[in-house]
């Protein structure tokens, strides 16, 4: 066989015969086809190396994958849900609960399992963005917990309305970069260690 007709693997550098060779959609690179991956979601082939990995093994191009509002982590679509309380879409690792999954530490907060006081300097700020999310009820920041990209705070406060005699537990995650409330603003009542949205 003549040196000629054989081509390099781009990846590897290595020559073969060019029906052994497959094209990567991600880099467009031609690689040895034992290197690629197929998407789950548009059947292409990719590179292993640049290829989204699911908690099942199904692989993804990286502009197939979407961000995981918590870690701020590219992830395959099958291993991201919508968070029931928030409505952002939330890594499985962080979820807790099967048939309404709800990002664990905010549910934590929010059932008074958990008091951290990160990020206790903005706390204010975080109030005052939650009450206008309510329209004007006055809050007031029991913990927070911020998320592992350091972007977010997940935080509880205690919302007082009708002169105080109305007493509820909100629940808002704050994009510190942004000095804003991302997704929804869940409310409801705390009782024996559990709290359940109005």
């Amino acid at each position: 066989m003549k040196r000629g007709i054989l081509a390099a693997c781009e990846a590897t550098g290595k020559r073969a015969l060019p029906s052994w060779l497959g094209t990567c959609a991600a880099t467009h690179k031609r690689v040895l086809k034992e290197l690629l991956v197929t998407s789950s979601i548009a059947q292409a082939s990719v590179l292993k190396d640049e290829a989204i990995r699911s908690i099942d093994g199904k692989f993804c191009l990286p502009s197939e994958a979407q961000t995981c509002s918590w870690s701020d982590r590219r992830a395959h679509p099958d291993d991201l849900r919508s968070c029931a309380l928030t409505g952002l879409p939330i890594h499985v690792e962080f979820l807790a609960g099967e048939n309404t999954p709800k990002l664990r530490p905010l549910t934590e907060l929010l059932d008074g399992i958990r008091r951290n006081t990160d990020e206790d300097q903005r706390w204010n700020r975080v109030a005052e963005r939650i009450a206008s999310a309510l329209k004007g009820s006055k809050c007031k920041i029991e913990a927070a917990i911020l998320s592992p990209s350091k972007r977010h705070l997940a935080a509880c406060a205690e919302s007082k309305a009708f002169l105080g005699l109305r007493v509820s537990y909100v629940g808002a995650i704050y994009d510190l970069a942004d000095n804003a409330i991302v997704g929804r603003v869940p409310e409801g009542k705390r009782s024996g260690g559990h709290w359940a949205a109005r």
